[in-house]
């Protein structure tokens, strides 16, 4: 994406239906209870300090989707998430905010200040925050009205429950911050020389007043544009980190280098840690790399013809990653060895769509017995889509999946005049892995191709409102201080070589855009009216 200027700105038949109609043709049924908001720990920008997005006994909505809230940030967002902790939710822009889960409510705001000395004019922008013992912690960028080019860079540690800050640290270097990440005590983050040398850090720092515990300097060059290193990801003890020609994991405790791997590698992005192996993906290639996380030896590699792809979430039996295509294709790989288990395109845009709303297809996350890529809800265990929601993207540059948790989805504009958009189901799923079939460790499906239609007996759409839009009341701001406020799978056997392209038939989505789409493959409806009738009054009558 080409650069854009920063500037300041404000940025019943349902229980029935989904708790006994709601089948899987081929697939483990979703157990859906009450709503919960919850006491949710999505404490990081990807939900934990591995950075997967994976939480096997989380709480994500289902059923009908429809919006809960919308909030508004100011400041230039690409990557920005949120974290939803104990039914607040923090998020960051030109100022750091927490508002209520449930309904909205702005809880508390916190301004950074620009230093005295820095040119007329300057605006700080908050970054994603990371929550821990009570204290939100979050990279700052300051520039130039309408100027690329940071001036001066800060962290900031906020208290969760007020808004008071409880310290800062500075840097008098435009190269900023990257993401915190925050576990057992103590916050780790790259970022340039506090001394203000063109050097940039691995650095580990007291969570209680900022100060340095060890640092290791990073190959990593400075980055003129101002944007913030990769974000360390930190899991069994060690700290991963990106360098210049491959990775380098850290010991949490010393800084002590644990080992280094892939030098002949130019461009690999850390993505994420999970139950002993690091998930990389290597931009340059592109290709899925697995390590050893202790050791940093290669388990396995794939490659691939696609231009980009990038890796989404994981549970314990798949990696879920994305193709960066027309499609978007989601493809989940056994995590033992990186074979291909299914492939499911998402739906696309209907080109008579006059409603300007879309099933959004970035962002994932692993949660209950749900996978969630963007407004779509898969079932993890055959990519069979279980619904769909239309929502309005933002006018830059789309609008991503940041966040899934206490039973609702947070979606974040990417670019200028930035949405936090909330959405609630009907009903929340939440739960272990389900239980896979017997073949499902065996048999690849691939969702791409032509869906057989059902007869329209088979065939379950569940009508909603559309999102509402309604704006956020405007807040005061202060500085430096809180105010008070779908397909028939087919059996693909595994390979290790790159995927062909298959060819794939755009079956586009239904155009009315108050609608959550249910039926999808995998996920009929397995009896005539009469049968679901009968189920839905018997659920009814055992409740």
């Amino acid at each position: 994406m080409g650069q854009i200027s920063r500037r300041s700105f404000l940025s019943g038949t349902v229980g029935a239906v989904t708790a006994a109609s709601v089948l899987y043709s081929k697939s483990t049924p979703i157990q859906a209870t009450s709503d919960a908001i919850g006491e949710e720990q999505w404490t990081h920008p990807k939900g934990n300090t591995a950075y997967n997005a994976h939480f096997a006994d989380g709480v994500g909505p289902t059923g009908e989707i429809t919006n809960a809230w919308i909030g508004h940030f100011a400041g230039f967002h690409e990557r920005d998430s949120v974290c939803v902790v104990d039914g607040t939710v923090y998020g960051a822009g030109d100022k750091l905010a927490a508002f209520d889960a449930a309904d909205g409510t702005t809880q508390w705001e916190f301004v950074a200040d620009v230093p005295d000395g820095l040119h007329g004019g300057a605006v700080s922008d908050v970054k994603s925050p990371t929550v821990m013992n009570g204290v939100v912690f979050a990279p700052v960028r300051m520039s130039i009205f309408d100027d690329d080019d940071p001036r001066h860079a800060a962290m900031v540690a906020v208290d969760a429950d007020s808004g008071e800050k409880v310290w800062r640290i500075d840097a008098p270097v435009g190269a900023g911050f990257s993401d915190v990440t925050a576990v057992d005590g103590t916050i780790y983050t790259t970022g340039p020389d506090l001394d203000g040398s063109w050097d940039r850090f691995v650095y580990a720092l007291n969570p209680s007043d900022g100060s340095v515990r060890w640092r290791q300097q990073s190959t990593v060059p400075h980055n003129s544009d101002g944007r913030p290193g990769h974000t360390p990801v930190v899991a069994d003890g060690i700290v991963v980190v990106k360098e210049q020609t491959g990775v380098r994991a850290l010991d949490a405790t010393s800084g002590d280098v644990v080992w280094e791997a892939l030098p002949d590698v130019e461009d690999p992005s850390v993505a994420m840690v999970s139950d002993g192996t690091l998930f990389l993906n290597n931009t340059a290639g592109p290709s899925i790399i697995a390590l050893d996380a202790a050791t940093g030896e290669q388990q396995w590699k794939q490659s691939y013809k696609y231009s980009r792809l990038s890796i989404g979430t994981t549970d314990a039996k798949r990696l879920y990653i994305q193709i960066d295509s027309d499609t978007d294709d989601i493809i989940a790989l056994d995590r033992t060895n990186g074979n291909k288990r299914w492939r499911t395109s998402l739906p696309q845009p209907s080109k008579d769509n006059t409603s300007g709303k879309y099933v959004l297809r970035r962002g994932m996350a692993r949660v209950g017995e749900l996978l969630y890529v963007g407004s779509v809800g898969l079932n993890p265990t055959d990519g069979s889509i279980v619904w769909t929601q239309k929502i309005k993207p933002g006018a830059a540059a789309g609008t991503v999946l940041r966040a899934v948790a206490g039973g609702q989805m947070y979606f974040r504009d990417v670019g200028m005049d930035s949405r936090l958009i909330v959405m609630k189901g009907s009903q929340t799923q939440k739960g272990a892995t389900p239980t896979p079939k017997p073949d499902d460790t065996d048999q690849q499906k691939d969702n791409t191709a032509e869906p057989s239609q059902p007869d329209d007996t088979d065939k379950l759409t569940v009508e909603t409102d559309s999102p509402t839009e309604e704006t956020l009341t405007e807040p005061s701001t202060t500085k430096d201080s809180p105010s008070t406020a779908s397909s028939t799978a087919t059996t693909d056997s595994p390979t290790e070589e790159a995927p062909t392209e298959p060819s794939i038939t755009k079956d586009s989505p239904s155009t009315d855009p108050s609608t959550t789409t249910t039926d999808g493959p995998g996920f009929g409806i397995l009896m005539t009216l009469t049968g679901v009738g009968v189920v839905a009054w018997r659920y009814l009558g055992s409740s």
